[in-house]
């Protein structure tokens, strides 16, 4: 019976962790919610952020001349909205005012989903929605990736809670652009990178970094930057570790995901080398 006695003890143990775990995810949601609703007024990039995924036909608010608007705030829910059946799931509008502008179009097709669940209407709570839901992925990613260096679980959870409790990851969630998104890919791969050192090259791995690739690119261009850096920093370690098999598979993974990430959004060339935000993140590198 002293196995029984174990496997009990074991179990409850689980119960205890997973508890934790779970009562740690609930206090991030408290927090991230009141600091929402504690958000007085939107920068124009987060009313752009509506703009962009429902506005039809332009990515610009558009006024007529000599009409007066009654009640004032149609002329907003007429840009900021999906005000009808046409409008909903127009997903051709997205991805044209995407190419138009200078960021790809993933974040603002998420937006465009919830916004046409809910035709006629504006809330910060659908933008804000789309930041609570990446931020507890961060974090599940943040807590295994903390695994990877330290097995002591009170430094993960002491980590974790630095994490959700922090002033620059809160704005983040409180602020409606494609941020949090983008840092949770970023997570992903540093995670996904750190495991394939642990560990040869699998499919599913390679697969996992393709896509988590691709996905932060139709993000935001600057995952590129931080995946090129990492892909250096991975390449060189793999050099040192003499794994040249695996060195080449990364070279390939790479290399079809740009030329997917291309071939999805071909907008992202002229975005990034001729676009203005393009040439100022260069210049922005190329100053000391």
């Amino acid at each position: 019976m002293s196995w029984i006695k174990k496997m009990g003890e074991a179990l409850n143990l689980q119960d205890r962790k997973y508890g934790k775990v779970f009562i740690m995810y609930i206090l991030f949601v408290i927090v991230m919610v009141l600091t929402v609703m504690n958000k007085e007024n939107m920068h124009v990039d987060e009313i752009w952020s509506y703009t962009l995924s429902n506005n039809v036909g332009s990515i610009m608010m558009r006024f007529e001349e000599g009409r007066t608007y009654i009640p004032a705030e149609q002329m907003y829910l007429q840009s900021v909205a999906v005000n009808d059946a046409s409008e909903q799931f127009n997903f051709a509008s997205v991805w044209k005012n995407q190419t138009d502008d200078v960021h790809p179009p993933l974040y603002y097709m998420l937006l465009h989903i919830i916004c046409s669940l809910n035709p006629g209407k504006f809330s910060i709570w659908y933008a804000a929605a789309i930041n609570i839901v990446f931020a507890l992925l961060t974090l599940y990613i943040f807590r295994k990736l903390m695994r990877c260096f330290v097995e002591d679980e009170i430094v993960t959870d002491i980590s974790a809670l630095l994490f959700l409790l922090s002033v620059g990851v809160l704005q983040n969630v409180s602020f409606f652009r494609m941020y949090v998104m983008a840092m949770f890919w970023v997570t992903l791969i540093s995670y996904l990178f750190v495991r394939s050192l642990e560990e040869e090259f699998s499919w599913n791995r390679t697969i996992q970094i393709c896509l988590a690739a691709i996905a932060g690119a139709l993000t935001h261009y600057y995952c590129i930057i931080y995946l090129c850096a990492t892909c250096v920093i991975f390449g060189i370690c793999l050099i040192l570790l003499k794994r040249w098999k695996e060195l080449l598979v990364l070279i390939g993974n790479m290399v079809f995901a740009a030329g997917m990430s291309v071939k999805i959004f071909p907008a992202m060339l002229k975005h990034m080398f001729s676009g203005y935000r393009g040439t100022q993140t260069v210049d922005n590198l190329m100053k000391p």
